[in-house]
């Protein structure tokens, strides 16, 4: 299938050599980038050739170890309940010059852009909604013992919004208010 799939370029590289050795890229069919997001790697949406579609973030190799820890905090928040995007893979790939991470796909609206339309009070769910997201990601340990401010700062808001934790769709009933359940949640 890599004979049909769009090239888009990575850094001066067409996209098939950047994804070759990537398990199952055979069954990407498509790739559009997303230029939305926090971090520094390159993010794309996939669809596979049955229609799936996964999120594929690329990075340097330099970042090798504080990506694969990223994708070690990503299953554990996973575990939670979270809704946000599933771990599927992680590796190496473009002959050893990227990391990857492959996650399902997410869908979902970007806070920043839904919030202004919504009225205070869903303003308020949504911001309580996300306090309790929060508070059960740091129940996880999210950042080693030596971590500074920046790298914490850095990596929770990271995690919370590029690792795929989405505040969900308007018509899913997920955020529902029930003041018992926003005690102490600020």
């Amino acid at each position: 299938m890599l004979k049909n799939h769009q090239t888009k370029q990575h850094q001066g590289e067409s996209m098939i050599d950047v994804i070759r050795d990537i398990p199952n890229a055979d069954t990407f069919a498509k790739t559009d980038i997303i230029n939305k997001g926090w971090s520094d790697d390159k993010k794309y949406c996939v669809t596979t050739i049955d229609g799936d579609k996964r999120l594929l973030r690329i990075s340097d190799i330099v970042e090798y170890e504080s990506k694969k820890y990223e994708f070690e905090l990503i299953q554990r928040f996973a575990l939670t309940g979270i809704k946000m995007s599933q771990p599927l893979d992680f590796g190496v790939c473009n002959k050893g010059k990227n990391v990857y991470q492959l996650l399902t796909w997410c869908e979902g609206e970007e806070a920043k852009e839904l919030l202004p339309s919504l009225s205070e009070s869903a303003q308020y769910d949504f911001g309580c909604q996300a306090g309790q997201m929060l508070k059960t990601m740091q129940a996880v340990e999210s950042h080693p013992p030596s971590a500074d401010w920046a790298t914490i700062y850095g990596g929770g808001k990271h995690s919370c919004l590029y690792g795929g934790a989405h505040f969900g769709q308007r018509r899913s009933g997920l955020f529902k208010r029930n003041d018992a359940d926003h005690a102490g949640v600020v």
